[in-house]
């Protein structure tokens, strides 16, 4: 017969058999696992890595995200060690200053300059970039809406701008400058107009003439560079146009009063430009002489 001692004895070590056998199939359960990925990044151009590109590594889950950053070596490598699990999100991307992602015209897809890591994404990867700018700049030259000035401003004016990619500037040049300096101070509200891609917030309306100046700013930047990434011709996140060294300028741009003032200086600022030469008329910052800012 056992004593007492024997059957608490008997019950702790029953205990500690149902933990160890439940420990693993915690773990399970949770998915977890820890692995090592190699990342090689490679320029499509030549298909040699790319030594310094800036791989990120974000780890998200609901309520808060990580950043990681590693720079490759002469190999175009860097490693990470992730912990991977069911609550947790897992993405690696590269970039590097001249440096793109590359667009496959013959398969027409992106080749990877951005991944999702799982369980089952493989221990080494590969993404892609490319120093061809030239390359990129022709894909993007053919996914830009194409309008002539003309209807282009019909279809903002009559809130029917819906082009296949509402997240790039439309293809504009200095001539175009005149027609919108027309609507430079148009108080029509309109919901439909270019969207800048990178940002977080979403402006619900504007007025036609701020997105008319906005386009004209966008001419300006692109016009006083001789090469330019389609995503760099965007003034500003957003089409606001605030007074500086005002804190309700974040919640409340873009008055009547701000859009005539910075028409105005548009307006004076053409007067010179059109007689100069393109790229020095670039330089002129038409809000200079204001406390106005995109």
């Amino acid at each position: 017969m056992q004593t007492h001692y024997e059957q608490m004895r008997l019950k702790e070590i029953i205990i500690l058999f149902i933990i160890v056998m439940l420990e693993p199939s915690y773990t399970i359960g949770q998915k977890t696992a820890t692995k090592e990925f190699t990342v090689t990044v490679l320029n499509k151009q030549d298909n040699k890595p790319v030594e310094g590109a800036q791989l990120t590594l974000k780890v998200w889950s609901n309520t808060h995200i990580n950043n990681e950053l590693k720079n490759t070596d002469v190999k175009g490598q860097a490693s990470f060690l992730l912990t991977l699990k069911e609550s947790l999100q897992h993405q690696i991307f590269v970039e590097k200053d001249k440096y793109y992602p590359f667009y496959d015209f013959e398969n027409n897809n992106w080749l990877e300059s951005v991944i999702s890591i799982t369980e089952r994404t493989p221990k080494k990867i590969i993404l892609y970039l490319t120093s061809d700018s030239l390359h990129v700049l022709e894909y993007y030259d053919r996914i830009t809406p194409h309008y002539q000035i003309d209807t282009l401003i019909q279809l903002l004016s009559s809130d029917n701008y819906r082009p296949d990619n509402i997240f790039l500037i439309p293809r504009l040049t200095w001539k175009d400058i005149p027609r919108l300096l027309e609507v430079g101070n148009d108080r029509t509200e309109i919901t439909n107009f270019p969207r800048n891609g990178y940002s977080s917030t979403l402006q619900s309306d504007c007025y036609l003439g701020i997105i008319s100046l906005w386009l004209i700013e966008s001419i300006r930047i692109a016009e006083g560079r001789a090469l330019i990434h389609p995503r760099e011709k965007f003034p500003s996140l957003v089409p606001y146009l605030c007074v500086q060294d005002n804190k309700a300028c974040p919640r409340y741009p873009n008055t009547v009063e701000v859009m005539t003032t910075a028409h105005q200086k548009y307006m004076d600022w053409w007067q010179t430009a059109k007689n100069m030469n393109k790229r020095e008329a670039c330089k002129i910052d038409p809000l200079k002489e204001t406390n106005l800012s995109w």
